[in-house]
Parts: C-alpha cells; structure tokens; sequence
C-alpha cells in the first residue's frame, strides 16, 4: 500500500477514506451517541460482525442523553462489544440491492 517515499524518507500511503455514520448505542452501563466509521458500502453490522475487532471506536461521542447538556462529551471513546446491546444507525445511507440480496424496505 505504499506509494512512494520522498527523497528524506518520508513515507506517503494512500488515504483510505471511510463514512461516518450517526449511532445511539446501548450498552449494560448507559447510553452512547456519536459516529462509527465505517468503508464505503460497509454496514454498521458488518462493522459489529466483524471477529479481528473487540472494540468498536466511536467520535464526538456524548455520554447518556444526547439532549442532556451535563452529559460528558468525548472526542473519542472505544466500547468493547461484549457490552454493547443494541446499536441503532440513525443516518445510515442505504445501500443499493445487488441481484442476489434481499432488503425488505
């Protein structure tokens, strides 16, 4: 993945550029709000699914009720799954249907 290095050294890589994606996660401790990163046509339930990762990082993220002012606020906070029961996309794009895949909506 590298594409080049300068004549100092310095190595460029290309830049992976992924879509964030508004969540409210619920987890045995309280309520989480904030964004999930994920790949372009990637699911926050792939991103769930996925076995290599224990932890699902999240941004901007405010902890308890989002309209609560009080509510510590973070810039960045992981969440182990194992904790984590439900999480609902709140601004995930759709995506559109290959020819073998059924979405019901």
């Amino acid at each position: 993945m590298l594409d080049r290095i300068d004549e100092k050294g310095k190595v460029f890589t290309e830049r992976i550029r992924k879509d964030h994606v508004e969540v409210e996660i619920v987890t045995v401790q309280g309520r989480v709000h904030g964004y999930v990163h994920v790949m372009p046509h990637q699911r926050v339930k792939d991103l769930l699914n996925m076995p290599s990762e224990q932890f699902l990082a999240v941004t901007n993220a405010v902890m308890g009720e989002a309209k609560d002012d009080t509510a510590p606020k973070h810039d960045f906070i992981t969440i182990n799954k194992q904790y984590i029961i439900t999480v609902i996309p709140i601004n995930e794009p759709r995506q559109a249907p290959r020819g073998d895949e059924y979405i019901p909506y």
